[in-house]
């Protein structure tokens, strides 16, 4: 089941982890994070509906390959071709369009695949089911980063892209192979599509489950999509206890140097948050989601504000290992929390589709901070705009974590 989670994972950490460095090669100076932000705005535009629209249309399927195969299906064949697409991209509007497809592709895809969880999965087991699918996220991050690293030593950052494309099929044919169950639902009623739409937010738990994930993705969102420019924009010294990561010379530009830094911290996080999932995932099962989810996100937080305060690669590094384990254990204990709120087993992949805009709709907020960025990092210090950014996504994490408390129907 968790094999198609994989390819998703890796490809979007991989897009919001490199092409934001492809923009800045090809745009003018100085306009990177307006532009790259804009590519990420309007992708978010469409993934704020796309999966509950791709997931309403499965719950009414009917086929003898089940609900959910052929939109799996179909929406990997389509990410290959964005992939393809963006492997090739030398003009901006190449990159805009490529990464819209991509989007849709992602989204008719993971839109009917989000259902599995709540809808095969008994709620006693869901914290060590979320856990797995959270320990395969962090993997397929680790994955990512090793192909990127190769790619980076070669001088090709979009070759990476081509290799996601293969990974993407093959997971998606092992997903839709060996899962030979489908969630048991009844018929599904004959509603207009904006009743359906409506119908989760009449509960009071699916809503403010909604909105503390859409809070804590935002915080996520705005450290992840910025963080390479972040390094290459402020960041001159990339070693940790003067072990040499990166070094910018005439051999090697800031923007390569931070590539390779970024890189290595993805590959911390990732093996750090496999760590946090599995443990959170077993601790959300005994202690409960919530109380979980108070402690990732707390930390997760608190560390934010040394990061954007203190431009120290060492410190940096040291970071993103206590950020890794809390959120991996958050990931793990949101998707437990989520399956137990759901407001009807009969629409699983449309509210699940719902719920998942509460993770894009953060990157059209993201997308248009860009701006933001370009303007602080002209009107403060070199960097004083990625440090505005860092300090309100750690305000989001706060914010997020004490409107858990709104959440009743859950362990």
């Amino acid at each position: 089941m968790a094999a198609y989670w994989f390819a998703t994972s890796m490809k979007w950490f991989t897009m919001f982890l490199l092409l934001g460095l492809v923009v800045k090669e090809i745009v003018p100076g100085g306009e990177e994070g307006t532009l790259w932000g804009r590519v990420v705005f309007i992708g978010a535009c469409w993934a704020a509906i796309g999966p509950a629209i791709f997931g309403f249309l499965s719950d009414r399927t009917r086929t003898k390959y089940g609900r959910w195969r052929p939109y799996v299906a179909v929406g990997s064949g389509l990410t290959v071709i964005a992939l393809i697409v963006l492997a090739q991209a030398d003009k901006y509007w190449v990159i805009v369009v490529g990464y819209f497809v991509l989007q849709v592709a992602d989204d008719l895809a993971t839109g009917p695949y989000s259902q599995l969880v709540p809808g095969l999965v008994p709620k006693e087991q869901r914290g060590r089911a979320s856990g797995i699918i959270g320990m395969v996220e962090f993997a397929a991050q680790l994955v990512a980063v090793g192909i990127a690293l190769i790619a980076h030593i070669l001088g090709d950052i979009q070759m990476s892209f081509l290799v996601i494309a293969g990974v993407n099929v093959t997971c998606a044919a092992i997903t839709i192979l060996t899962v030979r169950e489908d969630p048991i639902v009844n018929a599904v009623e004959r509603v207009p599509i904006w009743k359906a739409f409506l119908s989760p937010w009449k509960s009071k738990d699916f809503t403010w489950a909604w909105a503390t994930r859409f809070l804590n993705a935002l915080g996520f969102y705005l450290v992840l999509t910025y963080l390479a420019l972040f390094l290459a924009s402020t960041f001159t010294d990339f070693s940790v206890f003067g072990f040499q990561i990166a070094k910018v010379d005439d051999d090697t530009t800031a923007t390569q140097a931070a590539t390779r830094s970024v890189l290595v911290l993805a590959l911390l996080i990732a093996v750090c948050g496999a760590i946090g999932s599995v443990i959170g995932g077993r601790a959300a099962d005994k202690i409960g989601r919530k109380r979980v989810i108070y402690l990732a996100g707390t930390t997760m937080g608190g560390l934010l504000i040394p990061f954007a305060l203190v431009h120290s690669f060492t410190l940096t590094f040291c970071l993103a290992i206590f950020f890794g384990i809390a959120y991996g254990a958050f990931v793990s204990a949101n998707w437990a929390l989520v399956s137990d709120v759901l407001p009807s087993q009969d629409d699983l992949a449309k509210d699940m589709g719902i719920w998942q805009s509460s993770i894009a709709m953060p990157q059209i907020v993201v997308g248009l901070l860009g701006m933001v960025v370009d303007w602080g990092n002209r009107a403060f210090e070199p960097g004083g705009g990625y440090t505005i950014i860092f300090l309100l996504a750690s305000v989001f994490y706060f914010i997020s974590t004490i409107l858990v408390r709104m959440i009743r129907r859950t362990m």
